[in-house]
């Protein structure tokens, strides 16, 4: 019974550690007090790798409930919950009005996402009045492979009855001249190029490019680096931030792809001794130069596992035999000891060390551990992997 009341508060803890929009409340929040309906209390999860609950969660279809009326043109704020940022990564924020089927992308933040919790951002000043979904993406830098999304409901305009087509057509006509954006280089960033890339483009909403999907089985079957922060392809008008980039790479061609940005080219079964390709000097482009700055899996090797686990034991006075490290007692993880001894450990980036009992665990992020929490309910961590339990 002791055991179980510590692993169910261990469970408690990582919950709440991971990343949610607080700020407007998603659909389903278990934030919102004054949200009707049922509650979805395991909203930090990721989207499910089959994608069967992409776009939103699988909410984008419930009964629409505004919790916020932007004005086109606006100036919002976006927050988020949670502690476990993963190194960061990169971001998207975009809006649909038909459901999640199409989504456009009103800004881009790329490298440091969602370390800073909070962000302003613009809504478009040719955004169509209407009921929308207002949606935060987010790829993890650090730790498995995964996509994050949580989607508002909102107003747009202050009425959800007038079409966006008729809406676009009267402010068009009352707007004036056209708004140019700013055609001075992003003060962060690899964008040298984007704002050549967003400053030519249209500015009506449709010319918006749509969303970048990865790590759950969409179009473009992409996959996100583990190490790397995505360099958006299509960032749209406005880009924060930089990223090294890709941080991805796809098998098959998509809306959100530059039209060159199909991965498997010619140039990735070239034998190692022949010169840099062109094609190897373009971020983002090919996966050739994906290929070449991908980091090596999460997965440890048994070295580095036996490495971890005599770590672990001498911190708890036990000892360890053929990679496998003696369970700690109850009390150890109550007193919360291998949270505290590990963090001041070095690592290798990608690393997993598991606590003595198997029930957290600790990612190693810039040669120093970061302590996630408890593992998954069934699973077990022993030797640097995280496994069912038997």
């Amino acid at each position: 019974m002791k055991g179980t009341l510590i692993l169910s508060g261990l469970l408690a803890t990582v919950a709440s550690a991971h990343m949610q929009l607080s700020k407007p409340y998603p659909i389903r929040s278990p934030l919102n007090k004054d949200g009707k309906g049922e509650k979805d209390y395991s909203y930090t999860n990721p989207l499910s790798s089959s994608g069967s609950d992409y776009p939103c969660k699988g909410y984008a279809n419930d009964k629409f409930e505004a919790v916020a009326t932007w004005q086109p043109g606006s100036s919002q704020e976006m927050t988020l919950e949670g502690s476990a940022v993963h190194d960061g990564g990169s971001c998207q924020l975009s809006l649909t009005y038909d459901k999640g089927k199409t989504f456009k992308v009103i800004e881009s933040i790329e490298g440091d996402c969602p370390i800073a919790k909070k962000y302003q951002f613009e809504v478009p000043s040719d955004a169509p009045s209407g009921d929308a979904l207002f949606a935060w993406t987010w790829f993890n830098k650090v730790g498995n492979r995964e996509m994050y999304m949580n989607c508002a409901m909102i107003t747009i305009g202050g009425s959800g009855k007038r079409s966006a087509a008729v809406d676009s057509m009267d402010h068009e006509a009352n707007r004036g001249p056209m708004h140019k954006l700013n055609e001075k280089p992003t003060e962060k960033g690899p964008n040298n190029h984007a704002d050549e890339q967003t400053k030519n483009a249209k500015s009506d909403f449709s010319s918006l490019p749509e969303l970048f999907v990865a790590n759950v089985n969409q179009a473009g079957k992409c996959v996100t680096i583990e190490g790397q922060a995505v360099h958006f392809p299509k960032p749209g008008p406005k880009l924060i931030g930089k990223a090294d980039g890709p941080g991805y790479k796809c098998s098959d061609h998509a809306p959100f792809l530059d039209s060159d940005s199909k991965s498997e080219t010619k140039s990735e079964t070239k034998p190692a001794t022949t010169g840099t390709t062109k094609s190897e000097k373009k971020p983002g482009t090919t996966l050739t130069s994906a290929a070449k700055s991908e980091k090596q899996p999460t997965i440890t090797s048994t070295t580095t596992a036996a490495k971890a686990a005599s770590q672990v034991s001498q911190a708890f006075e036990t000892t360890a035999a053929d990679d496998h490290v003696r369970e700690a007692s109850t009390e150890d993880s109550a007193k919360n000891q291998f949270s505290t001894y590990v963090v001041e450990w070095s690592c290798h980036s990608g690393d997993i060390i598991c606590a003595p009992d198997g029930l957290s665990f600790a990612m190693c992020s810039n040669g120093k551990p970061i302590f996630m929490g408890s593992v998954a309910a069934g699973t077990i961590c022993r030797s640097g992997v995280i496994t069912a339990r038997q």
